[in-house]
């Protein structure tokens, strides 16, 4: 008993913050500030894609994953969080807390000079949450550069 508590416990003291701070950083700064700042989640290096080369973390009770996208240049440019929809409440009032709203499950906050966005999706037993640096748009009204 004491052990699914501590493990719920665990799940929802990892706050999205940990996530705002990886875009533009190399994957060995990532690995070190996982390590450092998350330490209940576990690399895992079972599963490669050709397509994308990214870092993904779960938790040790498997109820959230994160996976942290590297670019070419070997920086990151997105990452995606995938947690069970238990801990939704939370999550959003986290997000609320941490960053400016945007829209409906939407936020966004500046980085390193960068604009990022913050999106939540609600599916039906998961919810994810995607941070990336948001659309660069032209400022003389016409978008269609964009």
């Amino acid at each position: 008993m004491y052990r699914y508590i501590f493990i719920l416990l665990s799940m929802v003291s990892f706050t999205v913050a940990g996530a705002q701070e990886f875009i533009g950083l190399t994957d060995m700064k990532i690995k070190d500030l996982m390590s450092a700042e998350n330490p209940g989640m576990q690399l895992d290096q079972n599963y490669k894609n050709e397509d994308f080369r990214y870092l993904k973390y779960v938790s040790e009770g498997g109820n959230e994953t994160w996976l942290i996208f590297i670019g070419e240049n070997g920086k990151c440019n997105g990452v995606r969080i995938t947690c069970d929809s238990t801990i939704i409440a939370g999550k959003i009032r986290d997000l609320g807390r941490l960053y400016n709203a945007a829209g409906n499950n939407r936020w966004n906050y500046r980085s390193r000079g960068d604009e990022i966005s913050v999106d939540l999706k609600n599916e039906t037993y998961f919810f994810t949450i995607t941070y990336r640096r948001a659309d660069k748009r032209v400022r003389s009204g016409d978008n269609r550069a964009s």
